[in-house]
């Protein structure tokens, strides 16, 4: 079955104790900046909340996750400087639909559990 998901990647830094507004200038928008250049970017997502960034990068199909990955850290890497001194370092996580469950079921039943269990 052909690979039909599109490959995304997530950078989550923690700003401890800013408000939303301070995340947003000071780490998200630089952050966005940053990955901008990055190749193979579809578009960005951006949450900015108290005490953190998410910063949900969707590429395009094809694009080599791997590869987008170490492209990502990179640029992240150049702009640190510019990020404020007590935040978190940056954690890049990649996310893909294929590791999800394709289905999930539940059943129920008036039977013991290790009765229903074995059934």
């Amino acid at each position: 079955m052909p690979d039909f998901n599109q490959p995304v990647v997530v950078i989550k830094t923690m700003y401890p104790g800013a408000e939303p507004n301070e995340v947003e200038t000071s780490v998200s928008r630089k952050i966005e900046d940053a990955l901008s250049n990055l190749e193979g970017v579809d578009y960005l997502e951006t949450k900015s909340m108290p005490n953190a960034s998410v910063i949900i990068a969707n590429l395009k199909y094809g694009t080599n996750l791997s590869i987008a990955m170490q492209d990502a850290q990179r640029y992240i890497d150049n702009i640190k400087k510019d990020l404020p001194a007590d935040i978190l370092s940056p954690v890049m996580t990649k996310v893909s639909p294929n590791d999800l469950p394709i289905i999930s079921i539940s059943a129920t039943s008036r039977l013991p559990a290790t009765e229903f269990y074995q059934k």
